[in-house]
């Protein structure tokens, strides 16, 4: 079955991918030095942030808005640049990345956290450091950066608290607490949702709690609608309003996505 790519302009993705056969694309520092500076070099010519990269031994990690629909064509264009120099070095013949690279789109502001929290905290799920800014192949989100690709001042920008903490408290604790699974990054677990849904109610309304007696039917459908931008998903917000599944559909926002 063949990969399907969903390309929106100004649309923000979780992009990955790895070593063909697992292969160690990432061996020696020199490596993944070369990897950032030919991101710096495609960066130049097909104009995305990136938010925040983790480079493990056999695969890498971005979070990237693709501003014009040339997702397929930078990626594209970064591996088959590294792929030149790693088949000079290593006197390697073949494909050196797995085909296609994957890319799953961002929803809302909690989802791009968690995919923060993820990328970030790839170093730590693999034992190789205990805490994941002592990785110094992870983005950093607080300062500076020698090859200046990331986007950290917009991270930072576009961070509000969660549960009170800061964005390096948020990052940690999410990596001490427990492992993010893969079935996280594209849908909120009930107990996030429900935490995201209340604050959404709150903002929009005013109330601590969302009612359909008290609330006016505008105010519903914003709420409803924010939710689901948010990657609030049908089932979580039809559980939490009381509102069938199908009247929630339709009340879907028609914003772009971040």
């Amino acid at each position: 079955m063949p990969y399907i790519r969903i390309l929106f302009e100004y649309w923000t993705y979780h992009v990955y991918n790895r070593g063909h056969n697992k292969m160690k694309i990432f061996r020696y520092k020199q490596d993944n030095l070369v990897f950032l500076e030919i991101i710096r070099q495609v960066q130049l010519i097909y104009n995305f942030q990136i938010f925040a990269w983790c480079l493990m031994g056999n695969h890498y990690h971005l979070l990237l808005k693709d501003v014009s629909k040339n997702l397929p064509y930078a990626i594209g264009l970064i591996q088959e640049k590294y792929a030149i120099y790693f088949n000079g070095k290593y006197n390697h013949s073949g494909a050196v990345f797995m085909k296609p690279f994957k890319s799953n789109p961002v929803y809302g502001r909690n989802h791009f956290f968690l995919l923060v929290c993820y990328i970030q905290n790839n170093p730590v799920k693999a034992g190789i450091v205990k805490i994941y800014n002592d990785y110094i192949w992870n983005s950093p989100l607080f300062g500076y950066e020698k090859f200046n690709i990331t986007d950290y001042l917009y991270v930072n920008f576009y961070y509000k608290p969660i549960g009170g903490l800061y964005l390096n408290e948020y990052i940690r604790q999410r990596s001490s607490s427990r492992i993010i699974s893969n079935l996280e990054l594209e849908s909120l677990s009930d107990d996030d949702a429900k935490e995201l849904f209340i604050s959404i109610v709150k903002d929009l309304s005013g109330c601590n709690k969302f009612s359909l007696e008290i609330l006016t039917e505008q105010n519903v459908k914003k709420i409803v609608a924010e939710s689901l931008y948010n990657g609030i998903s049908t089932r979580q917000t039809s559980e939490f309003t009381g509102i069938a599944k199908t009247t929630v559909f339709r009340m879907k926002s028609d914003r772009t996505y971040i």
